[in-house]
């Protein structure tokens, strides 16, 4: 479901962020509401100093690789999510999202490859079942 902002709660974001950028919660905050408003560009721009912020972090890496997929940009959407899986090799949701964007772009072999690991790590059912499923159509 995606979130309804409230009037003047961008605005209010931007504010604190321009009195706190080094504030991990406050730039994330930032970039998922640009996000949630089809705001890309400023999006990728403040999902990338949450990057500077705290670069090791997988999960910063992979919500920039899904903005990049909405706006159709396969090799920034591919970069982030194999520096997630660098930075976080036991997530076995950054393997899915990358399986999922070498299905779309049918780099199956690779697709295949990153779908298998994903269910090696995942222990959740409905991503195994959802998995499994990708991968008997490769």
């Amino acid at each position: 479901m995606e979130k309804i902002l409230i009037p003047g709660e961008i605005e209010d974001l931007e504010r604190q962020f321009a009195a706190h950028s080094d504030n991990i919660e406050v730039v994330l905050a930032l970039a998922n509401a640009y996000a949630d408003l089809g705001r890309w560009e400023e999006a990728v721009k403040m999902y990338k100093t949450a990057i500077a912020l705290d670069p090791e972090n997988g999960d910063y890496y992979n919500r920039l690789g899904i903005v990049f997929v909405t706006i159709d940009d396969p090799v920034g959407a591919e970069e982030s999510y194999l520096k997630a899986i660098e930075c976080s090799p036991e997530d076995s949701k950054y393997y899915f999202n990358l399986g999922e964007l070498y299905r779309g772009q049918r780099r199956l072999l690779n697709a295949k490859y990153v779908f298998s690991k994903c269910l090696q790590l995942s222990a959740d059912p409905e991503e195994r079942a959802e998995v499994r499923e990708n991968l008997t159509y490769l």
